[in-house]
């Protein structure tokens, strides 16, 4: 499956610069749950952990970070943002 991440009008790879800016732990989790899914596919999505959101958008959780995501079709998903969860007050 094709992952194809947000990009500014500036050709900056959002999501990218955001996995590359957390801590080693994290940063590993991150781009095994990109290799699982570019290797396995919509299958992949099964076994992580993940919600809808609302209309098209679901979130991939892990750690305290949240990935949002579209799915195109059954051979591409799109990332849209990477965020760190805040505690809900």
């Amino acid at each position: 499956m094709e992952i194809i991440d947000y990009h500014t009008t500036g050709d900056k790879n959002v999501i990218l610069d955001y996995i590359n800016s957390l801590p080693i732990r994290e940063k590993v989790r991150a781009f095994e749950i990109r290799k699982k899914i570019r290797e396995e596919g919509i299958v992949a999505l099964s076994a992580l952990n993940t919600r809808h959101i609302k209309g098209k958008i679901y979130e991939i959780k892990f750690s305290d970070q949240r990935i949002f995501y579209v799915i195109q079709n059954e051979s591409s998903i799109y990332f849209l943002h990477m965020c760190k969860k805040t505690k809900q007050k």
